[in-house]
């Protein structure tokens, strides 16, 4: 799965602008989330299952629920929901 497919998996709404580059959204992201939710994020993309995730970051199944929550709210919230995404093209 892709970082933009991951993305929109985690977003509310389907998005109706284009994401920004692969290389920004990771530098944003890292940015913006913690480090644990940054991990678990980026773990995900590597196609590691849940149980490798926990593991490797020493977690909870519980605390890495949490966690994914935390990363879900954190996506769709202002103002990083908008800096997911490309501006928009002046008219």
């Amino acid at each position: 799965m892709t970082l933009n497919e991951t993305l929109e998996s985690l977003l509310r709404t389907r998005p109706q602008r284009k994401f920004r580059s692969e290389e920004e959204l990771r530098l944003l992201l890292k940015r913006r989330l913690t480090k644990k939710e940054y991990k678990i994020l980026f773990l995900g993309l590597e196609s590691r299952s849940e149980e490798e995730i926990q593991t490797k970051l020493k977690l909870t199944q519980q605390r890495y629920a949490e966690l994914r929550n935390r990363i879900r709210i954190k996506l769709n919230k202002s103002p990083l929901y908008g800096e997911l995404f490309l501006p928009d093209a002046p008219a």
